[in-house]
């Protein structure tokens, strides 16, 4: 058996490449991983923009229907329900949320006095993507349970044009009118 050595500047050559490879490759994965993230925070601030959008698109629909069926001057009446046909286009959507969510919750007898929904988050179908509040006319979107409270505060704030500090005093006495 002839074994041949190797000399070790060689071998020092070698690790050195391994070395280098293993560099260039965890380089790689790793601008994989930022490259990712940065697609997926960008997918959200479309989500949240466009969601954003649609609350002032229901909005605005609410508003002009109130006022194309106002009998007096004396009040403003809102309507009961949002309709799918005042939308010519495209019906608003809430593109935080998936498409198992019912599009739009009419505010309970007992949440009539509330500019919030009780519960502002979504898990599964749970709530609707949108909570409308025929009272007081006041339409608000949902956000992902799935989110830490304040984050869930934060993007609820950016896309109702809220100021809300925590989920909880959405059920308290600070939400009536």
């Amino acid at each position: 058996m002839n074994r041949q050595r190797i000399p070790l500047v060689n071998r020092a050559f070698a690790r050195h490449l391994v070395f280098d490879a293993m560099i260039v490759i965890a380089g790689a994965v790793l601008a994989v991983i930022v490259i990712d993230a940065r697609h997926q925070a960008s997918q959200r601030e479309i989500a949240i923009n466009n969601t954003r959008s649609s609350v002032r698109v229901l909005q605005a629909n609410i508003d002009l229907h109130a006022a194309l069926e106002r009998d007096s001057i004396d009040g403003v009446t809102f309507p009961e329900t949002i309709e799918t046909l005042w939308f010519e286009e495209e019906i608003p959507t809430n593109q935080l949320l998936d498409g198992g969510s019912r599009w739009v919750e009419i505010a309970a007898e007992d949440e009539r006095g509330l500019r919030h929904p009780r519960n502002p988050t979504v898990d599964g179908g749970e709530h609707a993507m949108f909570w409308y509040n025929p009272t007081l006319g006041i339409v608000r979107a949902r956000v992902p349970r799935t989110l830490s409270d304040a984050e869930a505060v934060a993007i609820y704030n950016e896309i109702n044009g809220t100021r809300l500090n925590e989920l909880t005093a959405l059920s308290g006495r600070d939400d009536r009118e």
